[in-house]
């Protein structure tokens, strides 16, 4: 089956300024985020329950990996930054974006994030510092119930 492709095009004036905006967009692709290739090969394992310490330099990223043993269940990913603004984002398997939170509310810049992980198959959890940021963090996977 051919790809079908569609053009998204809009153009916004404000007084001597025109911003046009175009992208192409194929239907099969499920996030304008590129696929990650690279999340493997960097990730550090964390353990259920376990609180693993981390630094992301400015303009740099932790990448963390957690696999479920025995059945599939959803899990909550939570960051602790200490005043650290972080970014969390999860990725499956093969590099697609899943979901992404930046601050958990209520004034709090930490980051939180409830996922499916599927048994035997590993999510990848990335953290980087808002508008590219440095500092230091906590970062604990538990089990919903």
């Amino acid at each position: 089956m051919p790809c079908q492709w569609i053009d998204v095009a809009s153009a916004t004036s404000f007084a001597s300024v025109t911003l046009t905006f175009a992208q192409s967009i194929d239907p099969a692709i499920r996030s304008l985020v590129p696929r990650r290739t690279d999340l493997a090969a960097a990730a550090q394992p964390l353990a259920l329950g376990a609180a693993v310490e981390a630094e992301v330099a400015r303009d740099g990223e932790a990448i963390f990996s957690f696999t479920a043993s025995g059945a599939s269940a959803e899990y909550t990913v939570t960051t602790d930054g200490g005043g650290f603004d972080t970014v969390l984002q999860a990725f499956d398997a093969e590099g697609n974006l899943l979901a992404e939170n930046d601050d958990l509310g209520d004034g709090s810049v930490d980051s939180q994030l409830t996922v499916p992980v599927p048994s035997e198959s590993p999510r990848f959890f990335v953290v980087h510092g808002f508008n590219g940021a440095a500092g230091r963090f906590s970062v604990i996977v538990v089990r919903e119930e």
